[in-house]
Formats: structure tokens, sequence, C-alpha cells
């Protein structure tokens, strides 16, 4: 039981030290702290789920295209909103971040609802059993790279 709560805690924590390697890179490279980051990643999230459910792509090609998706949304937000107000103190550009998270929160729930929707793994979700503990290959893969 301990092992897999470590398992458990090791995957959840480097997903957690994941997104705030983001953070600070892109506050590094903008010195903005951007309150939409999370939610282009969660329309990033919705394409891929789109592209693999419903158009039937291969995973990985889906992931590409979701990432170049993803490039285009952030180009568009860097050229219709803060390339605009670049040189605005930080509260206005902290502000707009926050206003662009709302309209791709409300954009996401408009178009795909509010519901959980589950998202498929590439991997066999079979449990792994070692040394007394049961953990799932995408555990291990957060967890080991």
């Amino acid at each position: 039981m301990f092992g897999q709560q470590v398992i458990s805690g090791l995957a959840a924590g480097s997903l957690y030290a994941l997104t705030a390697v983001a953070v600070v890179v892109v506050f590094r490279n903008t010195r903005t702290i951007n309150l939409a980051q999370g939610d282009i990643g969660m329309i990033g999230a919705f394409l891929a789920l789109v592209f693999i459910k419903n158009w039937h792509m291969n995973y990985y090609v889906a992931m590409a295209l979701t990432v170049v998706a993803c490039m285009a949304l952030g180009v568009l937000i860097e050229r219709l909103v803060m390339r605009r107000i670049s040189n605005a103190d930080w509260l206005t550009l902290f502000t707009a971040t926050l206003g662009v998270f709302y309209i791709l929160h409300g954009v996401a729930g408009w178009i795909w609802g509010r519901e959980t929707k589950a998202f498929p793994v590439p991997f066999d979700p079979t449990p792994i059993h070692f040394l007394g503990t049961v953990a799932s290959f995408g555990h291990l893969t957060n967890w080991c790279g």
C-alpha cells in the first residue's frame, strides 16, 4: 500500500513539476503571469480528443496536429491581445491574460460542454504488479520520464 502511494505521488508530483516549469518558462520570457496558459492546454486536450475520437486519427498524428494548433492559438492571442498592450504595466497584462482565460474557458464550455470527458491512452491500461504494489504504465512513464 505504501509503495503504491509513493508511485502515485511521484506520478502526480511529476505532472505538477512540469506545470511549474511551463509557468516559469513563460514568465521568465514574457515577464507576465499568464493566467490563460492552462486554458490553452485545455483547448489542446479537447482538440486532441476530437482528432482521436471523432476523426479517428492516429494518436501521435493527433498530438502533432494539436501542438501545431496550440502554437497557432498562442500566436493568435499574442497578435490580437498581448502585442497591442505590450508596453502596458504588469497589472494590465495580468488582467488581459485573465480575460483570455475567461474567453477560452467559455468557448470550450460552449463547444464541448461542461461534463468530464475520458481521454484515450496510447498504452495498455492493464495494471502492473510488482513488490506488492499495483501501478499503471501511465504512472510509471510519468515518473520515469
